[in-house]
């Protein structure tokens, strides 16, 4: 089966700069510390133009832990559960 998380979770600026952290956290936690340090930029800076939270998305396989490639026809490309698992779903949904 296909997971999705958000990687390289970060703030940026359209004038420069990032937030990073070097201690790892949860998503929503990183998530709520960027949205309050996006607002805090805010109060002290208006004319900031554009400020977004934005992340990268990573996809790997919940069975085997590769990272997620599929065939043409969406078949998984990793290991037999993830491809068995595939089948199943899409016999189910004909």
């Amino acid at each position: 089966m296909k997971t999705t998380k958000k990687e390289n979770i970060r703030l940026e600026i359209t004038y420069g700069g990032y937030y990073n952290r070097s201690i790892r956290l949860t998503e929503e936690t990183q998530i709520q510390d960027l949205e309050y340090l996006k607002n805090e930029i805010k109060d002290h800076m208006p004319d900031t133009l554009d400020m977004e939270i934005v992340w990268d998305v990573e996809h790997t396989c919940s069975f085997c832990g590769y990272g997620w490639e599929e065939e043409e026809g969406g078949s998984p490309l990793c290991c037999n559960e993830a491809i068995e698992e595939w089948k199943k779903q899409n016999e189910n949904n004909k």
